[in-house]
């Protein structure tokens, strides 16, 4: 009998040890959490960030599915849980829910989108005012806004405060192809920011005037891409302006097959000259857009 009771014990003793074990192996769920409340989202944009509690099963609705859609996807990479994405599909506000479905926590986010920008990285530059590592944002708004930031290498993000504010907008130039008779349309940005008697920016006190740059697309800095990149984000219809100067229909633009979106842009008369990146990102910082 005793044989007996003992054995059943240690049998018990094992079946605890295991149990004990078993559940060891199993992660501990963290409680859910984002501590960031609001986000913004430009129209036609989209911005994702990772999530690394709960238990990686989530729900997500969006108050609006006019304005936004948003969708979890599970990860397991190092600590990340998974990642919240969320697409801009028109301007407003609305609200992002994520239930955990096995903690039951919840967290509303407040999202707004804004107006769809293209941003302008200068790589290199020996322009007074678009220097090396101004970051610029073209808007598309009415307004056709145009915002110059810093960016800060220490930091890796761009300046939270816009260096000034201006506007932009687009033209076409015919230009003869010399030894051709061909006649080209070559895009011009013009800016209009303040600017001191160096052509740096400076207080927005002083009369704005307009600053005239020239793609260039003969040797190859400007690609293709950027021209296409400007059309479908910023609405501007090349043809229009090309029409204008009494271009002919089929008269063709410089540029090249490649798809890398470079932009190169000097200043007619003199030895300016300034190379970047046309791209969607880095976004603008939060608070600057209506």
């Amino acid at each position: 009998m005793k044989t007996k009771h003992f054995l059943k014990l240690f049998l018990l003793f094992l079946c605890t040890i295991n149990f004990v074990s078993c559940n060891d192996d199993d992660p501990e769920i963290q409680p859910f959490r984002i501590e960031k409340k609001s986000y913004e989202v430009m129209k036609d944009g989209w911005y994702s960030f990772s999530i690394s509690n709960g238990s990686g099963d989530m729900n997500v609705t969006v108050a609006d599915p006019t304005i936004l859609s948003a969708q979890f996807s599970k990860d397991s990479y190092k600590e990340i849980i998974g990642f919240l994405r969320m697409d801009g599909k028109q301007k407003g506000e609305t609200t992002v829910t994520i239930t955990d479905n096995v903690t039951q926590e919840t967290e509303t986010l407040k999202i707004k989108v804004t107006d769809t920008y293209l941003v302008y990285g200068i790589e290199d530059s020996n322009h007074p005012a678009l220097e090396s590592d101004i970051v610029m944002y073209l808007v598309n708004n009415e307004a056709r806004d145009c915002y110059f930031f810093r960016y800060i290498h220490s930091k890796n993000k761009v300046s939270d405060t816009p260096i000034t504010k201006g506007t932009y907008d687009f033209s076409v130039k015919l230009e003869s192809g010399g030894s051709s008779s061909t006649t080209y349309g070559i895009p011009y940005l013009a800016l209009t920011y303040s600017s001191d008697e160096n052509g740096k920016f400076t207080d927005a006190t002083i009369a704005p005037s307009i600053h005239q740059f020239k793609f260039e697309m003969y040797n190859g800095g400007t690609t293709s891409a950027v021209i296409g990149m400007i059309q479908r984000c910023l609405g501007i219809d090349w043809k229009k302006l090309a029409e204008q100067k009494n271009q002919k229909k089929d008269s063709p633009t410089r540029s090249n097959a490649v798809i890398v979106p470079r932009l190169e842009m000097t200043v007619d008369d003199t030895e300016y000259k300034i190379n970047g990146s046309l791209t969607t990102f880095p976004i603008m910082p939060e608070g600057i857009l209506k």
